[in-house]
């Protein structure tokens, strides 16, 4: 599934040389149990002994680079990332996102304000300064992005 929404990610035009995945701790339990059936420990334990993350140091997809996977802890495990009902069964989200297409936006002035706090606010009495920027995380081209959705389940 990741490596079909990595070809449609290539075919609307996206790059695959930075590729983020985003997924539930569950889901990335799922991915290295898939991966463990292709490992094959040959006499002897390599000196550092055996990964059973195997997705830890990311994963080679169709398009020859390395995406990188990360986890999105959930509040319980049951909770995944976007988990919802969809057709009767419980599932929850997969992104896979192509960072180039994704800026911070920001909202008023361009640069951060410098917020002074009255004085006393923390039982002292001493000036407070707080920089202050607003900004959100926007993805400007939507066609570079999938999002794959997987069963839900627990640890």
């Amino acid at each position: 599934m990741i490596n079909r929404a990595v070809g449609q990610i290539i075919n609307a035009g996206g790059s695959a040389r930075n590729l983020l995945v985003l997924c539930s701790l569950y889901t990335r339990f799922q991915i290295n149990l898939e991966l463990q059936g292709y490992l094959r420990v040959v006499n002897t334990v390599p000196g550092g002994g055996i990964n059973t993350n195997l997705s830890s140091n990311g994963l080679v997809t169709l398009a020859d680079w390395m995406a990188r996977i990360v986890n999105v802890p959930a509040d319980a495990q049951g909770n995944g990332l976007g988990n919802y009902s969809f057709n009767s069964s419980i599932v929850e989200d997969v992104n896979v996102l192509d960072l180039s297409t994704w800026a911070l936006a920001y909202l008023g002035s361009a640069t951060p304000s410098i917020l002074e706090l009255p004085v006393g606010f923390n039982n002292q009495l001493s000036r407070v300064y707080y920089p202050f920027y607003m900004v959100g995380l926007v993805g400007f081209v939507p066609s570079f992005n999938r999002k794959i959705r997987v069963a839900n389940g627990s640890l």
